[in-house]
């Protein structure tokens, strides 16, 4: 759904003042990214560190910006319905309207960090988390080692362009989810009390 609606953008784009030059740019980008899929999946990272961190938590709040507050929503929706561990999705810049008043000792927070212009904000934020305690799994490009020395557990995915970072960052926070659910010994492929086709209204 990502890609389609990538490619419909760029096509509206197009209409208006979006160049054709960077739009055959994004384009480049993104027929790399099933590689870059590849290459992380073969090497995820310390993923089951963070299920450590996250399968006896009482709750796990996500943090993004921009592009990547999607991606923290889906990373929450996916640890709540298959691992059932209540979870909380914000943008970072809100995190002070109510979430960062459940943050104890070791509460674990899951940042999405790409390289874009919200960068230096979402770094902010995870330093407000962390002065509370929490315990930090960061989702970060590869090379941005400046962001990883406050992470408690530091997720690398390839570097690419910043619209398509969301393909890429998503991948650990599902990852997370799946492998909680298994830790716990819940049934991943049948969640309970979830339809999973349209079959209900």
């Amino acid at each position: 759904m990502v890609a389609s609606l990538l490619l419909f953008a760029i096509r509206i784009g197009r209409t208006r003042s979006f160049s054709r030059e960077k739009g055959q740019s994004i384009i480049k980008d993104f027929e790399k990214i099933p590689d870059q899929m590849e290459r992380y999946l073969a090497n995820p990272g310390p993923v089951d560190e963070a299920v450590e961190l996250v399968k006896n938590a009482k709750s796990v709040l996500f943090l993004g910006r921009g592009l990547s507050a999607p991606v923290a929503s889906e990373g929450a929706l996916k640890l709540m319905e298959i691992a059932y561990i209540p979870c909380l999705a914000y943008p970072a810049g809100e995190m002070k309207h109510g979430p960062i008043a459940l943050l104890e000792e070791g509460s674990p927070v899951v940042v999405i960090l790409p390289n874009d212009k919200h960068r230096e904000k979402t770094i902010a934020s995870m330093h407000e988390c962390r002065a509370r305690g929490a315990k930090i799994i960061l989702i970060h490009e590869e090379g941005d080692e400046e962001a990883t020395e406050e992470a408690d557990i530091s997720i690398p995915v390839p570097a690419c362009n910043y619209l398509l970072t969301p393909l890429l960052t998503v991948l650990p926070t599902q990852l997370i989810a799946y492998r909680t659910a298994l830790a716990l010994g819940c049934d991943v492929d049948r969640p309970r009390n979830l339809a999973k086709s349209v079959t209900v209204e």
